[in-house]
Order: structure tokens, then C-alpha cells, then sequence
């Protein structure tokens, strides 16, 4: 049994889809995928990696080597991180992914100039080992996604994308404190710019400061400014294994495609 639920806003330029695969038998050589055909001729495809995304056919490397001939640029599913999209000269379109892989090659036309995104659900196959056994994933499934579009340039689908696979912990009937004094909205910390994204904000590995760690989205060099509820006395810049710390300024420097490790002292 298939069961797909589709909620739309009136405001909010997105649609949900929540996706069960129910009593499933674990016949071998299946697969289950959704697909969105995208109305636009010859669009660019990306995918979001580590601390990046790749441009299909433009940013990949030549092959994996040693007997790993294929070229990478024709390599198709991929193993994507949180989103896949189609850009032409005026629009992206980006649609989340709760699983590993995902295509954008039609599987049933192969036109070239037109793409079909899609989620790979389930595969039921056998071990690739002479004398492996089946995967057959019997059982109950389910999958979620969000479908949005954007501007090109703008980096909101990515975000909508990303927020979809990390929502917010919702703390039901938590322990109250008598003598509270935080409101019920605050931003502990925030940036001044949407080209940074902040992978890690926690408490650093050998002293009581706070370490954030992030990457710039842009080929440009990006200044970044911090804002924190807490007060902020000292910014060090540190290696991603929060070594060799350098004092900073606090308007903090991101180079092109750079991934940044930096510890605050916070007066909590």
C-alpha cells in the first residue's frame, strides 16, 4: 500500500509530502521512487554535499579512479545530503530529500533537455559479493520532502530544504523554573548574512566556550557579524579541531567556499 499526504499553504510558497510505503513484501528487483517533471529545457541540476553543493557536469572530478573508469559527471543516482534542484535563467526549484539518493535523468523517456527529480525510496537488490545475500527492506517505510522554488541566486530553497530535514525538538511540558526571565522568542545567536550557513554551535572540546563552525555558500568573501544573547568578551578563529586558536576581530572573515571553525568566550 501506497500512501501519499500533500498539505499546501496559502502564504507559504511550499508543498509537504509526507510518503508511506506500507506491508511491503521484499520482492526483490523493485524499486520505488517519486518523480517531479520539471517544466524547463536544458536546467541546471545541483545537489547539496559536505559543507557544498556540486553543479552536475561542471564541478565534479574526472573519474574515482584506479578501476573506477566511469566519468562522474555521467554518474546517475547520486548520493545527495539534504536537497537536489533545477535552475534556468530565471528560476530554481528545489526539492528536500529524507533519503540518500536521488536522480533528475527521466527514467522511462531519457529526454536530455528536460529534467524529472526524483527521490530513490527503496531498492530491493542483492549484495553486490558473489555470495551476498538480499536486501529485501520488508516492512513499513516513510518519507518526507518539501517542493519550493526561488529566484535564481537566492538561497531560500536551500534553507527551506534544510529546515525541513532539522526541525526544531519540541519540548512538551518541560520543567519550569521559579524565577524564569527568558521570553518565550529569542534568538540565542544569529548572522548578518544569508551566504553563511552555520553547521555547529556547541560547547568547545577543552574550555567552557562556545564553538561555531561555518561554511560561505558564494565564490566571494563574506564578513560576518555575530549576535548572541549572551555577551560576547573575546572571537578566536581555530583549525575545524578547535586548535591554534588566533584572536579575531568580531566582524568575522569566511573566504570563497570556505568551511570556518571560531570560538566565542561567552559571559553566560
Amino acid at each position: 500500500i501506497v500512501r501519499q499526504d500533500v498539505t499546501l499553504y496559502h502564504n507559504l510558497k511550499r508543498i509537504y509530502f509526507n510518503t508511506e510505503l506500507r506491508n511491503w513484501s521484499g520482492e526483490l528487483y523493485r524499486e520505488f521512487r517519486t518523480a517531479f517533471p520539471i517544466n524547463m529545457k536544458n536546467p541546471e541540476i545541483a545537489h547539496e554535499v559536505p559543507f557544498g553543493s556540486v553543479r552536475v557536469g561542471k564541478d565534479e572530478i574526472k573519474t574515482a579512479g584506479e578501476r573506477y573508469t566511469p566519468l562522474c559527471k555521467d554518474v546517475h543516482p547520486r548520493a545527495i545530503i539534504d536537497w537536489i534542484s533545477a535552475t534556468d535563467t530565471e528560476v530554481s526549484v528545489t526539492l528536500s530529500s529524507s533519503v540518500a539518493a536521488a536522480d533528475w535523468i527521466d527514467p522511462t523517456a531519457h529526454n536530455a533537455d528536460k529534467a524529472v527529480l526524483q527521490h530513490i525510496l527503496l531498492a530491493s537488490r542483492t549484495s553486490c559479493h558473489w555470495e551476498g545475500n538480499g536486501y529485501s527492506q520488508a516492512g513499513n517505510h516513510d518519507f518526507h520532502n518539501v517542493f519550493t522554488s526561488n529566484k535564481v541566486g537566492s538561497l531560500e530553497g536551500q534553507r527551506i530544504a534544510k529546515q525541513e530535514n532539522e526541525p526544531i525538538s519540541v519540548v512538551v511540558y518541560p520543567e519550569t523554573s521559579t524565577k524564569s526571565f527568558l521570553p518565550e522568542s529569542l534568538s540565542f545567536f544569529s548572522i548578518d548574512t544569508d551566504n553563511v550557513m552555520i553547521t555547529t554551535i556547541k560547547k568547545a572540546e577543552d574550555s567552557e566556550d562556545i564553538v561555531a563552525r561555518m561554511y560561505n555558500l558564494k565564490e566571494g568573501d563574506e564578513k560576518v557579524n555575530v549576535s548572541s544573547y549572551f555577551n560576547i568578551d573575546s572571537y578566536k578563529q581555530t583549525n575545524i579541531i578547535e586548535e591554534n586558536p588566533i584572536p579575531v576581530a568580531p566582524e568575522l572573515k569566511v573566504g570563497k567556499y570556505a568551511i570556518e571553525t571560531f570560538s566565542f568566550d561567552v559571559n553566560k
